[in-house]
């Protein structure tokens, strides 16, 4: 990377780096915000882009958690599916008549082709 480039990086751009990597924005959108590629804003900007990230992650699952223990259904299903393994499964049984096993009737036809008469010459 170029010494002009790193050398006009200030706190106050890592600072905005960060939130805006927390709102969800790409590297391709902040590097155009501040002018410069998306391979430089990742490589210089490595350790503000993760934690802005989990910063936001960290937050968001925290509320999640709140809405869980208040005691939304919706939230308390998403959070044991995803933290918890919990599964959604259907079992389906198919029995025969009265819950008797199923009937299966193997039939095999045979059919023998009469072979083509000879050719008269």
């Amino acid at each position: 990377m170029p010494k002009h480039v790193k050398d006009k990086v200030t706190q106050e751009m890592r600072d905005r780096v960060e939130k805006y990597a927390a709102v969800g924005l790409t590297t391709k959108q902040i590097g155009a915000i501040l002018g410069m590629c998306r391979g430089y804003v990742g490589e210089i900007f490595a350790a503000e882009l993760e934690r802005g990230k989990a910063k936001a992650i960290g937050n968001v699952a925290g509320k999640l958690y709140e809405l869980a223990m208040k005691g939304d259904r919706t939230m308390i299903i998403f959070y044991l599916k995803t933290q918890a393994e919990w599964r959604e499964t259907n079992h389906h049984e198919i029995s025969g008549v009265d819950g008797k096993p199923i009937k299966s009737i193997t039939e095999i036809k045979v059919t023998l082709a009469k072979p083509p008469e000879p050719k008269k010459k």
